[in-house]
């Protein structure tokens, strides 16, 4: 299972964060989440939390197939550094969402240490994404399928890979396991993941 979400943050903030802070506090954070934080939520933070959580709802999606909309408060952030956290997911699994932050950008994800991430943007060199064209990112999205609960897959020899795709703006981001990408077949080179 894997999962992913960017998040520009100017985007997010103009979002009306200021105004409906005490209403959103209330929706996506539970009481050890506050103390987490000391009780000093910034802007920056609560997007942070809020990425965490897309990341952790998505590997959920995926292992469950269930369909539902995004409750933020199932979804709790359990321990968080510079780098990881750990999010508890609804089933009361643990899991490991690492993340990466530069001036406006969030990126989080999980699953297996051999994910590959494609970006259409260049980035800096402290996320770890692959450019490739837009023309070959429009062949890898027409090998997706969607199963019941719209989790996407490419399909190889009878099994579903599954992926994460999570966009904000012009950023698209396509994530899968390394392993996969000579057996689709597109030639994309790319450099040993970091």
């Amino acid at each position: 299972m894997l999962g992913t979400d960017l998040l520009y943050i100017d985007d997010a903030k103009r979002k009306s964060f200021k105004k409906r802070k005490n209403r959103l506090i209330e929706k996506v954070f539970s009481a050890s989440e506050l103390n987490l934080l000391n009780h000093r939520l910034t802007e920056k933070k609560f997007w942070l939390f809020w990425c965490l959580k897309e990341t952790g709802y998505k590997y959920y999606q995926q292992q469950t197939g269930e369909k539902d909309k995004i409750n933020p408060s199932a979804f709790q952030i359990d321990e968080l550094n510079s780098t990881e956290a750990k999010v508890l997911l609804p089933n009361q699994e643990l899991i490991k969402v690492y993340f990466k932050e530069e001036a406006s950008l969030l990126f989080s994800w999980s699953g297996p240490k051999n994910l590959v991430h494609f970006s259409t943007e260049q980035v800096s060199e402290r996320f770890p994404f692959k450019r490739i064209s837009k023309t070959a990112f429009k062949q890898l999205l027409l090998k997706v399928k969607k199963n019941t609960a719209n989790v996407p897959y490419f399909e190889f020899l009878n099994e579903k890979i599954f992926i994460s795709i999570t966009h904000e703006n012009h950023w698209k981001i396509i994530s899968f396991k390394q392993d996969y990408l000579s057996d689709l077949g597109l030639g994309i080179e790319f450099d040993k993941y970091r």
